[in-house]
């Protein structure tokens, strides 16, 4: 419970913190931004099949957890100033 509370909520918010501290979803520096997130959740989930102790799994799913929601407003912030005014609510 506690792994699925508190990862997705600290990803979101420090996402939105983080890419407002570098410029918006406008800036060329917050699509790498997500790119080094999606990389540290894939590095960090590959041993996931080995680890014995349940510990280590737990860990490895907060920040699998933790990475996605900290790609998913910076992709959808970086879609919406992308698109079209008059084509915003459809996306």
């Amino acid at each position: 419970m506690f792994v699925c509370v508190t990862s997705p909520i600290s990803g979101a918010i420090l996402s939105g913190y983080l890419s407002k501290k570098i410029g918006g979803y406008e800036s060329k520096r917050v699509v790498p931004m997500a790119l080094v997130a999606g990389i540290v959740s894939i590095v960090a989930v590959v041993p996931f099949p080995w680890v014995e102790d349940y510990r280590y799994g737990i860990l490895i799913i907060w920040v699998v957890l933790f990475c996605g929601a900290f790609i998913l407003p910076i992709l959808n912030g970086v879609l919406l100033c992308v698109v079209e005014p008059e084509l915003k609510e459809h996306a």
